[in-house]
């Protein structure tokens, strides 16, 4: 990061899913799974956000909703890699993305 900073490059973070079920082991979005993917959307957002705020450009989602995701179709198995559900309700993945950008 410290290169990135040091050449004042611009992050830009575009088409983000985050992948659940990359061994296609399950058919619905677990607690667990669900849990995980929260951490890991926290993780990228709170690195992003660690950046200085020059080197910051912006963070863009694939989609809102899970049937949206182009990881189903990519990789033939259920995904659920967006922050909405398929009725559009947010899961804990927009929790951990509102908790990294307000540093929560």
């Amino acid at each position: 990061m410290d290169a990135i900073v040091q050449r004042s490059l611009l992050i830009h973070i575009s088409e983000m899913d985050v992948r659940v079920n990359p061994q296609g082991d399950l058919s619905e979005l677990t607690t667990a799974r669900s849990e995980l993917q929260k951490q890991r959307v926290k993780d990228i957002v709170t690195a992003f956000m660690d950046l200085p705020e020059a080197n910051r450009f912006a963070i863009t989602w694939w989609g809102l909703r899970d049937p949206e995701s182009w990881l189903i179709e990519f990789w033939g198995n259920p995904e659920w890699g967006l922050l909405f559900d398929a009725a559009y309700r947010p899961k804990p993945a927009y929790e951990g993305f509102l908790e990294a950008l307000t540093g929560n």
